[in-house]
């Protein structure tokens, strides 16, 4: 076997490795977070909602949400499918709740508290 061959047979070793060890890490071992929205009520906390105008966008949702940040292997079904109720991350390890603030706030957001809606 030439020396190009036996170059390519390694390559091509390391490349199916590499897939395989990623393969088990994010498919078999879940190893990675999940950054997710669950309802807030914004009597009880400051939470984050869409910054839009309902009136002119027809898309515009501004449904009070709080963010999560969830390790995958850890994650109930209702945060894969964002239709939590009332989650809470006290039984689940790895988990974090974030509450809306100015230095969390992506591109259009904002945050809401009682004190903002009444």
């Amino acid at each position: 076997m030439s020396a190009q061959k036996y170059i390519y047979v390694s390559m091509g070793i390391l490349l199916l490795a590499a897939t395989a060890a990623n393969f088990f890490e994010y498919r078999v071992k879940q190893d990675f977070l999940i950054f997710a929205h669950t309802s807030c009520d914004p009597s009880t906390t400051t939470c984050f909602a869409a910054d839009c105008d309902p009136d002119t966008d027809s898309e515009c949702d501004q449904t009070p949400y709080t963010k999560v940040s969830i390790a995958a292997n850890t994650a109930p079904g209702c945060i894969l499918e964002n239709n939590c109720i009332d989650f809470s991350c006290n039984t689940y390890p790895n988990c974090t709740m974030i509450s809306c603030s100015e230095d969390k706030l992506d591109n259009g957001e904002t945050c809401t508290s009682s004190s903002l809606t009444e």
